[in-house]
């Protein structure tokens, strides 16, 4: 397959992909009725807390279970859609680096996914979710990195 027939189909992954996510995003709003106002009751909700002596940061007051149960979907629905996302990048010759991306992606999404789910249901915290989603960053780092090394 020529360079620029590799181009145009990735292009068209990407419309793709963007549009299966503003679907997701208005079924997930539609789904959850109470969403907008859950979700201003949340940025409404941010106070400083003192994570240990001296230190401060930004959490919110209480619990929005719905908020992140919806967003835990959310991730995990176009986490697995980026799985789709991947075939076809390898059924249309994507270039390896658009591959290794979407990969990476899935894997920040579903694992970010798993961390809300926790959040959602108080297994941890707001700090410890801030932990998790540093974790899930250090996944998808470590994944690029290791799809790099192994790359043909």
């Amino acid at each position: 397959m020529s360079e620029a027939r590799r181009k145009e189909g990735a292009d068209w992954i990407g419309v793709f992909n963007t549009g299966v996510f503003i679907i997701l995003l208005g079924v997930t709003w539609a789904m959850n009725p109470g969403l907008s106002d859950e979700a201003i009751s949340f940025f409404n909700d941010f106070q400083m807390v003192e994570f240990s002596s001296n230190v401060l940061l930004p959490a919110p007051a209480n619990n929005h279970p719905a908020l992140y149960r919806a967003a835990a979907n959310l991730m995990l629905f176009f986490g697995l859609f980026q799985m789709v996302i991947l075939g076809l990048g390898i059924i249309l010759g994507d270039t390896v680096e658009r591959k290794i991306e979407t990969a990476s992606g899935m894997v920040f999404l579903l694992a970010l996914s798993l961390f809300l789910n926790m959040l959602a249901n108080e297994a941890i915290g707001w700090v410890g979710f801030i932990g998790g989603f540093l974790v899930c960053i250090g996944l998808s780092i470590v994944t690029s990195a290791t799809l790099k090394l192994f790359r043909r």
